[in-house]
């Protein structure tokens, strides 16, 4: 029924079963697990190109797009590295403002005392400033 809905002759499909798996198909068996190795000796970091040199520095010859298509068959990828983004840049010579607070962050009159604070968000456009104000009266 299967070849009849397939439009394979049974002959056909029994000598695909019989035939032996091709040379490439293979190498890429036996390529994927030095593949898997090496993307794990890179503690899931690495990438095909990084793959690549690797294989290619252990005498290994082959192409970085095949190490791509067999990676993404193993559903391997590599991590991006995380960017690191300098946010604050401070004055070591500036002076330091005074603690009058002491930490007592309630205040017995309005405007008496007032908080703040400012943080930076990513946006697509760029960074934008938060910062946020408060009178310890109110609230």
């Amino acid at each position: 029924m299967i070849c009849r809905v397939l439009e394979v002759s049974a002959s056909g499909y029994y000598a695909w079963r019989q035939r032996h798996e091709s040379e490439q198909s293979q190498e890429d068996r036996r390529l994927k697990v030095v593949i898997e190795a090496a993307h794990t000796r890179g503690r899931g970091a690495y990438g095909s190109p990084r793959v690549h040199a690797e294989l290619e520095a252990n005498g290994i010859k082959t192409s970085r797009k095949r190490v791509a298509r067999l990676m993404k068959d193993e559903r391997l990828f590599g991590r991006p590295r995380r960017r690191w983004t300098r946010t604050t840049s401070s004055d070591p010579q500036g002076a330091i403002a005074e603690n009058v607070l002491n930490q007592r962050f309630s205040a017995l009159a309005p405007d008496t005392a007032w908080v703040g604070d400012v943080t930076f968000l990513a946006n697509p456009e760029g960074w934008t400033t938060l910062a946020v104000i408060l009178d310890l009266f109110s609230r």
